[in-house]
């Protein structure tokens, strides 16, 4: 195999994975007790993501959204938050869902 030859097969391996990369956007959920992570996830297999957590002030938190390819482009707009307060004081629960790409 030539050099020129292999530069171009580089570079079209290069070119197929950039492609698939934006073709696979990412959602990101992360939840927070103050400043404390509780419960995350990232999935970039298909549009749906979904988590749960729990700590001493909150109990039964599930978290789920739906974004691209689930919902048209640039749809975030399906998140659903279910949440328990288990402690008898106010405390700050924080939710985060991000889509990328």
């Amino acid at each position: 195999m030539s050099k020129l030859s292999a530069l171009a097969l580089g570079l079209g391996l290069a070119i197929t994975t950039t492609i698939s990369a934006i073709a696979a956007p990412t959602l990101s959920i992360q939840i927070f007790d103050g400043a404390t992570l509780i419960g995350s996830v990232t999935n970039v297999a298909g549009g749906s993501a979904s988590t749960l957590a729990s700590d001493a002030n909150f109990s039964n938190i599930i978290v789920s959204a739906q974004g691209v390819p689930v919902l048209p482009t640039p749809n975030l707009s399906s998140i659903s938050i279910n949440a328990t307060s288990a402690a008898a004081t106010t405390h700050t629960l924080t939710v985060k869902v991000t889509q990328t790409g």
